[in-house]
């Protein structure tokens, strides 16, 4: 029922449409049952002599029947075509637009490659899910209409003879019913192992560098080729159960062809049916096998629509992590942002990703004030990056909160709230495209002017202006085509580019040298004065032009001061700074 209610639903504001194919459907069928009656007539008329113009009359009449039958038949076939398409468009871009809203668990629970199975081969058109809540429907209901208005033309010619022709229905019902459980079953299971296939593509090209350098094409060969086989395995028993059971329903319903031959003819030759019927009969019975073939098509693609329907509902089941207040969950719209004007201000904040579970964060506070840099510290695993992550809502706080100028920052408008931050993320994610447009990132009203003056302040000028084509020169996927330190000397010119009132950096500038490091602080310093940043890093020159630096250890705050402070100290922070310092020297060091 949860697969009926969710192509209802599809159908929704397409009211019209549906009328319209349902009306066809119907046209269409009458049409096609009228043509033999008057072929009947056309037969008859000849046997009987009775005369030329009975017979002109009616093959005018089977002429203006096929005329307007192909008319009605090419306006339907088109439109379901056409509507299929859309369905898929729109499949895509509802269940896309959810997805891109959910939070890290939902990708940590479905895989890559199993998501974009799902939004492609679930819902393809090619008697997939797209094809099934369109043509599968209307072409059921379109042989539903042939074979009801068939069997009543032919009680109408001989209730006898139709009983006969008739015989193999039971036989088809009870096919069905033994059949129903094996195709749902193989079908899910193809589903998976498409899945598999993907997620291994997936997994393999976005790692290839580690393949490569640890010269393992050939375990990743072995891999594809057992996910392959498994794939091919399950394809051919879909596709065994799918045809068997579909050409039952066709050839079967072929036995009352020879039932009426035999019978029918017993009957001509005994004058008690003429020969005109008899050929109108045989129309009927033909003419109701691809009918029936379309019934069995139903139920077998309409057991694989419904696995589809699970996988995609699966998906849109899982609810968003990070949602914005609204006047019933507290009382009052949420509040839109003026920017950052006196503190961002963590209160006694603590996380759980599982509920009862070991906490991440455990009573955090601390503040940041415009033009301040806070400097986070620790060893893996301490909570630094959790902690930036809470900042543009990326994740939200167990217990505790955080703070925009006094407000929680649950209670702001998330959009205009998150175009008040700039994050830059340890690893720089490029997309295939120019520039340019990484840097702007579909923020339309950023303005030429300030991708040029965030690609100033970040130091990417210089590489630019060496490329062919400057800020329209074109990168690879994940910026495979350029170096380290320039994939995040873009990642931080679209972080600035936007004029955030707060900063995050999460270790970005361990792939920067030290002099454009220093480059970097000074420009930001000059450009965006009072701007708030918050950084995680181990580069002791960074550490040294912190405000306040926070010493994280499983999650607490176990030191927080200057640089000068915590040196004096000699605890957790003065070890991993002779360690950062040890690493510049070097080149070797502790990573976090």
């Amino acid at each position: 029922m949860k697969s009926v209610r969710w192509l209802i639903a599809a159908w929704r504001g397409r009211r019209r449409l549906a009328v319209f194919l349902v009306v066809f459907s119907i046209l269409n069928a009458l049409l096609a049952v009228s043509y033999p009656i008057f072929m009947r007539a056309v037969i008859d008329a000849i046997k009987n002599k009775a005369g030329m113009e009975v017979v002109s009359r009616n093959v005018l009449i089977l002429l203006c029947i096929g005329v307007a039958n192909f008319f009605v038949y090419a306006s339907m076939q088109g439109t379901r075509a056409w509507t299929n398409l859309v369905f898929e468009r729109d499949f895509r871009q509802r269940i896309f637009e959810h997805l891109i809203r959910l939070g890290r668990g939902f990708f940590q629970r479905f895989r890559t490659g199993d998501i974009v199975t799902r939004l492609t081969d679930d819902l393809g058109t090619d008697m997939k899910l797209s094809w099934f809540a369109c043509s599968g429907i209307f072409r059921t209901i379109e042989a539903l209409c042939m074979i009801v208005f068939g069997l009543i033309a032919m009680v109408r010619l001989n209730p006898v003879l139709t009983l006969y022709a008739a015989g193999p229905l039971p036989i088809l019902v009870i096919i069905f019913m033994w059949t129903a459980s094996a195709v749902e079953a193989r079908y899910e299971r193809l589903q998976k192992r498409i899945s598999d296939v993907n997620a291994h593509m997936e997994s393999c090209f976005s790692g290839i560098r580690v393949v490569k350098a640890y010269r393992r094409e050939g375990g990743q060969q072995q891999g594809f080729h057992d996910v392959m086989t498994r794939r091919k395995t399950a394809e051919i028993d879909a596709v065994k159960v799918g045809t068997i059971i579909q050409a039952m329903y066709g050839y079967i319903w072929q036995f009352g062809v020879v039932i009426v031959l035999l019978v029918g003819g017993k009957m001509v030759m005994e004058g008690k049916l003429t020969i005109g019927t008899l050929a109108a009969f045989d129309a009927y019975v033909m003419m109701l096998v691809f009918p029936m073939y379309d019934i069995g098509t139903f139920f077998v693609r309409g057991k694989s629509a419904g696995v589809s329907i699970r996988r995609l509902t699966d998906m849109e089941d899982v609810q968003p992590e990070i949602t914005e207040m609204d006047q019933e969950t507290c009382g009052r719209p949420c509040v839109p942002p003026a920017g950052l004007r006196n503190s961002l201000r963590f209160e006694n904040v603590s996380l759980c990703f599982v509920p009862g579970g070991q906490r991440v964060l455990d009573n955090v506070s601390f503040e940041v004030r415009p033009g301040e840099i806070v400097a986070l510290v620790g060893r893996v695993a301490s909570g630094k990056s959790s902690v930036v992550n809470m900042i543009p809502r990326l994740i939200d706080p167990t217990d505790g909160r955080i703070c925009l100028d006094g407000v929680p920052t649950k209670e702001l408008c998330l959009e205009n709230f998150r175009k008040l931050v700039g994050y830059v993320p340890q690893e720089a994610l490029l997309f295939s495209d120019t520039i340019e447009n990484n840097i702007r990132f579909h923020r339309d009203w950023i303005a030429r002017e300030d991708i040029e003056q965030a690609a100033e302040v970040s130091r990417l000028v210089e590489e630019v202006e060496s490329f062919p084509n400057g800020f329209q020169t074109k990168i690879g996927q994940r910026g495979v085509t350029i170096s380290g330190g320039q994939k995040q000397r873009i990642a931080l010119a679209r972080a600035l580019c936007g004029k955030p009132r707060i900063l995050i950096l999460d270790d970005c500038t361990a792939s920067l040298d030290s002099q454009t490091e220093t480059a970097l602080w000074e420009g930001l310093k000059k450009v965006f004065p009072s701007c708030a940043t918050i950084v995680i890093s181990h580069r002791p020159a960074t550490l040294e032009r912190a405000n306040l630096i926070l010493v994280l250890e499983r999650g607490k705050i176990v030191e927080r001061g200057t640089h000068q402070e915590l040196v004096r100290q000699k605890g957790v922070y003065h070890t991993l700074y002779e360690l950062g310092k040890l690493q510049d020297e070097v080149g070797v060091g502790w990573k976090e």
